[in-house]
């Protein structure tokens, strides 16, 4: 064989073994989407708030994210994580459920309302069970 020989049966078998970073899209093999298609398919990763949720159970597993603000300041907050979406839980929530913890360690569920926006937000932990 000579270097060119070489060089060709190296790349097969490079094709062969990693098939999927090749493009095959003109060889009859699987297309991947364009970049049009995949930006008007795309749908930004959110953080959804706990008000949004009809109950929240208090035996949720809290976690600590990481987010930048307008101003490109980064901060941290908590969230919980049901059915595959990710839910803020605002540090005044946690507030209200100490008290209520306090005044009925049993419970096991609440409602979590919400009222305004940005620095006027305010919640209302409302206990279920």
């Amino acid at each position: 064989m000579n270097f060119m020989e070489d060089i060709e049966k190296l790349e097969q078998e490079d094709r062969e073994r990693f098939p999927k970073f090749h493009n095959t899209a003109n060889k009859g093999g699987d297309k991947m989407a364009t970049l049009k298609e995949t930006a008007k398919a795309y749908q930004p990763q959110q953080t959804k708030n706990i008000a949004e949720l009809d109950e929240v159970p208090l035996d949720i597993v809290l976690y600590n994210g990481e987010g930048t603000d307008d101003n490109g300041k980064i901060f941290t907050y908590k969230y919980a994580e049901l059915n595959g979406e990710k839910y803020r839980v605002a540090g005044s929530v946690i507030g209200q459920l100490k008290t209520q913890l306090e005044a009925n360690p049993n419970l096991t569920k609440c409602k979590v309302k919400k009222d305004g926006s940005g620095l006027n937000t305010r919640y209302t932990v409302i206990p279920l069970a």
